[in-house]
């Protein structure tokens, strides 16, 4: 895991790209990251444990082999997708308010649709992060999103936004610092590369006839504009501890339940 003084020492552009690039393939190995792809699959309906599942034959010798012919049907709960959209609803359905009003549209037409937004993601995943983007606020996924904390007073002093659409598309990250960002590269089988230098986060731009389209000057924030959300106090996914739930006895229990109703009309 990669810290804030980590990056620090990187010094030269090169030793920049090598770092963004060890600190991607070390987020993707994190236990809390792996918890949260498993998550956000359980929060689509894909329920990893019970789409792993396979039936085995035993031969004679003993060898464990696939089942190809009994049925192996499935039945995916959408329990985890429910139990987080009607908690974070109830902490975020209305919105926030303030005694100054002309605060909240200072802060965006979407602001309390993105709020919840990184509050489901901070519930499923067990953090989210929010941008500031000048006028309004970006949410950022921890599958996607690699943080660089402080060593010593655990602040997010930077981070790591990267995606890819595909294993054979380009790898594209934007490193998020105090005084600006910079935006990076990486094509299929080739080494990453600087795309955009480093910019602030406000650009004062004119625009002409003549020149067109021309930056005069940048300014950054206070602080650095990204701030995390974590989901509970135990700071990981609310899957942690409901995983069994998802499964079979959650679907055993709405049975049971329903024959227990249908019992009069049964008998």
């Amino acid at each position: 895991m990669k810290s804030y003084q980590d990056f620090l020492k990187c010094i030269t552009d090169q030793q920049r790209i090598n770092f963004i690039c060890e600190a991607i393939q070390e987020h993707k190995c994190t236990e809390m990251y792996n918890v949260a792809f498993d998550a956000e699959e359980y929060d689509s309906q894909r329920n990893v444990t019970i789409m792993k599942y396979r039936k085995v034959l035993y031969t004679l010798t003993g060898r464990a082999v696939e089942d190809c012919y009994s049925p192996n049907h499935k039945i995916c709960s959408n329990f985890f997708n429910r139990f987080v959209t009607q908690q974070n609803q109830y902490l975020l359905g209305n919105g926030i308010t303030f005694t100054n009003e002309n605060i909240i549209s200072r802060l965006g037409k979407d602001f309390n649709e993105k709020l919840q937004l990184m509050g489901r993601n901070a519930l499923v995943q067990g953090l989210s992060f929010g941008f500031w983007n000048f006028d309004h606020l970006e949410c950022f996924k921890f599958t996607e999103f690699v943080p660089l904390w402080d060593e010593y007073t655990a602040q997010l002093m930077a981070g790591i936004r990267f995606f890819q659409i595909d294993n054979g598309k380009p790898l594209r990250a934007t490193l998020y610092e105090i005084d600006g960002y910079s935006e990076y590269v990486q094509d299929s089988g080739e080494e990453m590369q600087l795309m955009q230098e480093k910019r602030p986060y406000q650009l004062n731009i004119r625009i002409t006839e003549a020149d067109g389209v021309e930056v005069e000057s940048g300014e950054n924030y206070f602080g650095f504009p990204i701030i995390p959300l974590w989901g509970n106090p135990q700071h990981q996914s609310e899957l942690v501890g409901l995983l069994p739930l998802t499964f079979s006895p959650f679907l055993l229990l709405i049975l049971l339940s329903t024959l227990f109703l249908l019992r009069p009309y049964l008998s």
